[in-house]
């Protein structure tokens, strides 16, 4: 009788209220993130046409479901900037640090945007003289150009069940 309680509190998403504006912490398994709100800024607020809305642990929850189930089929035919020194998306998803953000489309249907940032600094990066920019994942939007799969956007309709976009940067 424990384990299931023990086994469905550990898929349980949880938000909590961050010091900075308009963003809330997010803790699913062994992987965190943040909730961009709806009144968060945008450094370009034109990326999104619809209703904004603030995803809620529930939202968080089916679309974490949906991206573990079909992010295989979705990334394996072509898996773009991904392989030599890339991570393989599907086989790496604990290790990205992600931002949430929720949108309604024109059919009302809940759309769950997921920008996705590595997560991982070995310490040979530090002695080959790169810099951690993880910590500031959690102050906003972190906007990345090229990484090739370091970096990578997906938008799960959560009410359909499916992934409707998928992008991961390039390599520069």
């Amino acid at each position: 009788m424990i384990i299931p309680i023990l086994l469905s509190c550990s898929t349980a998403v949880k938000i909590k209220k961050s010091n900075i504006e308009n963003i809330s912490k997010t803790k699913y398994k062994s992987t965190c993130g943040i909730v961009l709100e709806k009144d968060y800024v945008y450094l370009f607020p034109d990326e999104f046409n619809g209703t904004r809305f603030t995803p809620n642990e529930e939202d968080i929850l089916k679309a974490e479901i949906i991206l573990e189930n079909k992010i295989k089929e979705t990334n394996t035919p072509n898996m773009m900037n991904q392989g030599d020194n890339c991570p393989i998306i599907h086989k790496n998803l604990k290790k990205y640090f992600r931002q949430y953000s929720g949108e309604l489309n024109t059919k009302n249907e809940k759309i769950i945007y997921i920008n996705m940032l590595w997560n991982r600094f070995p310490f040979w990066h530090k002695v080959l003289g790169y810099e951690d920019q993880r910590d500031k994942y959690e102050t906003g939007y972190y906007f990345v150009l090229d990484g090739c799969s370091y970096y990578w956007q997906i938008s799960i309709n959560i009410s359909t069940e499916k992934i409707e976009l998928f992008t991961v940067n390039g390599v520069a």
